[in-house]
């Protein structure tokens, strides 16, 4: 849909968001705590083989795609 900024999915402990561009997904334990991130550039890795969420250069992207990923999905309705 036009208005639509973003996809979320959950697959067992891990949440994700994908945009036009890129997948951004938190791995949690039991009580809610984050044990792991993934970040792919579908543009340049459509295949999703090498991790970017730890690269200094993609701290901010990671900080915001985090953030969205916890508004949810209804903040992504206009």
């Amino acid at each position: 849909l036009p208005w639509k900024q973003a996809v979320f999915s959950r697959w067992r402990n891990g949440w994700s968001i994908k945009t036009d561009r890129y997948r951004y997904t938190e791995w949690r334990d039991k009580e809610g705590h984050q044990t792991d991130r993934m970040l792919y550039d579908h543009q340049t890795d459509p295949m999703e083989n090498e991790n970017i969420a730890e690269y200094p250069e993609n701290a901010e992207l990671s900080t915001q795609l985090s953030k969205m990923l916890a508004k949810g999905w209804r903040s992504m309705a206009f």
